[in-house]
């Protein structure tokens, strides 16, 4: 009995220490079960992370959610600006640094001092070239290889199409026996890695089939080139444009591949050609001094390719083609013209008249002029012209002047002119070569030197009675039509401009030359502006 009392004594003794030493399994260490990277981590951060003291050290502030809520706003327009700065950042380039050519390799002028490479040069010279053997042959090279699209290659042989069509047409064959073209670099913009844009003028010296005694020369036409980069320096041409006529004049049939306007250019060879047995006719005017056409030539081969510094230059405002053909009939002996009213003058850029410098009114002074200065025909036919002679050109209407430098003739009669120009400069230049195909010739007779016919004075009526109105007009003479102008006076200056003179406080029209098409606008006043399009001279 003692023993089992004992016993379960003992029992009771070691349940009640068991209870009161226990220890959850959580306790207890567990070296059978792996601890995860993230929970390893998050023991690791807890262990190294200084613990404020619980006694006598200082109180956890309480968590503030709302400035939580601020602290990761923050973090996320941090995050966003940090993703612009990114985006800023440049990335690799593709193409490993561009190597330039030297001066001493350069074949397009300047292309050294303007950091262009081979690969430019060399797909602007085949461009170019490719151009000069569809002029030589007359037939068009394809020059698809050369162009980033199909489009810009396809307006190129549109161009070249018309070019060609209206040079078979001529008298003359104008087929290059020759060519040589410069090119120089005049500007270069890049548009990123990928783009350039390359200015260019291109100088030509070539020899036509008809012509080859004597060589053709271009200088200074303009080029813009938007090359694209397919290659460490492998280029091809998105766009190419020209102050070139061809270029400048042409109007897009991409239906039919060539020129809208193509049709009516040939047929105005057609009806030029047409006259030709007209010629020889009787001059039917008469003048006191012949013009000096060998004095008229010296100057024209002088100053067609560059300027003479006497005179103002109007090439970046209009064109300078009737200022410099104004300069060589001066120079063959015709005074300028002050009297009367028609004239023809310049002593200065604010002292000129605008028949000296624009297109369409040189062609009015020349077809009204009578008595004192300049004799010329204007309505004689068109294979009559001699050197010296003025030869407008144009489309629909007068928009350059040239100069007939020499005359070509076949079996006795002429079949076509050489001429010269500013702006496009050229320099013995086939007429019929020329995309403007419509053209009128000023024949230069000669000029007189007597004064004009002063108008009659009116007669004191029988009676000795001054006529209705009681006096005459200050200045002694009554205007034409018999009134004064409203007030009594002839305007400032004696004289009403009447159109042709210049304008109040001496300045032309920015550019002085005809307006596009060529034409003075109908009432006789050059509109704001006053420029022609730009003469590109093919």
């Amino acid at each position: 009995m003692m023993k089992k009392r004992m016993i379960c004594l003992f029992l009771a003794f070691c349940l009640l220490l068991t209870a009161c030493g226990r220890r959850g399994p959580e306790d207890i260490p567990d070296e059978d079960v792996p601890v995860s990277d993230t929970e390893q981590e998050n023991n690791e951060t807890q262990e190294d992370t200084p613990q404020l003291p619980q006694d006598g050290g200082e109180e956890q502030p309480p968590v503030d959610e709302e400035n939580n809520d601020a602290g990761s706003e923050e973090e996320k327009e941090e995050g966003k600006e940090a993703e612009k700065e990114e985006e800023k950042t440049p990335t690799a380039p593709k193409y490993d640094p561009l190597v330039t050519v030297k001066a001493a390799d350069e074949r397009v002028v300047n292309a050294a001092a303007r950091g262009l490479s081979a690969g430019m040069e060399q797909i602007m010279l085949d461009m170019m070239d490719c151009y000069y053997r569809t002029l030589s042959d007359l037939s068009v090279k394809d020059c698809s290889a050369l162009f980033s699209t199909k489009k810009e290659a396809d307006w190129h042989k549109a161009i070249w199409y018309s070019m060609v069509q209206v040079r078979k047409a001529a008298l003359i064959d104008l087929h290059l026996v020759h060519y040589n073209f410069r090119l120089r670099c005049t500007g270069v913009k890049w548009n990123g890695e990928e783009e350039v844009t390359i200015s260019v003028t291109e100088d030509t010296s070539k020899r036509f089939a008809a012509t080859q005694h004597v060589t053709s020369e271009k200088v200074g036409m303009s080029h813009t080139f938007v090359l694209r980069r397919v290659g460490q320096d492998e280029w091809l041409i998105k766009e190419h444009d020209s102050g070139d006529t061809p270029y400048t004049q042409f109007e897009y049939d991409a239906a039919r591949g060539c020129d809208k306007n193509l049709a009516a250019r040939l047929d105005y060879i057609s009806a030029r050609q047409a006259t030709r047995g007209g010629a020889g006719g009787a001059v039917g005017k008469t003048w006191e001094h012949d013009y000096d056409r060998e004095a008229a030539h010296r100057y024209m081969y002088t100053y067609s390719l560059k300027r003479n510094g006497d005179w103002y230059a109007y090439d970046n405002v209009g064109g300078n083609c009737q200022n410099f053909g104004s300069q060589v009939i001066l120079a063959g002996g015709v005074p300028m013209d002050t009297e009367g009213s028609a004239k023809w003058y310049w002593y200065s850029n604010s002292d000129q008249n605008y028949s000296w410098i624009n297109v369409g009114r040189f062609w009015d002074y020349a077809n009204a002029n009578t008595g004192y200065g300049l004799v010329a025909k204007t309505d004689g036919n068109y294979y009559d012209g001699k050197v010296g002679d003025i030869l407008i050109v144009g489309h629909s209407s007068k928009a350059h002047t040239t100069i007939i430098s020499e005359v070509i003739t076949s079996g006795g009669a002429t079949v076509d002119y050489l001429i010269c120009s500013n702006t496009a400069n050229y320099l013995n230049f086939p007429a019929s070569a020329y995309y403007y195909t419509n053209h009128w010739l000023v024949q230069i007779l000669g000029w007189n030197d007597n004064e004009p016919d002063l108008p009659v004075q009116p007669e004191t009526p029988e009676g000795g009675e001054t006529p209705e109105g009681g006096e005459t007009p200050e200045g002694g003479e009554t205007p034409e039509g018999g009134e004064n102008p409203e007030g009594g006076e002839t305007p400032e200056g004696g004289e009403i401009p009447e159109g042709g003179e210049t304008p109040e406080g001496g300045e032309i029209p920015e550019g002085g030359e005809t307006p596009e098409g060529g034409e003075t606008p109908e009432g006789g006043e050059t509109p704001d502006g006053g420029a022609q399009q730009p003469e590109g001279g093919q």
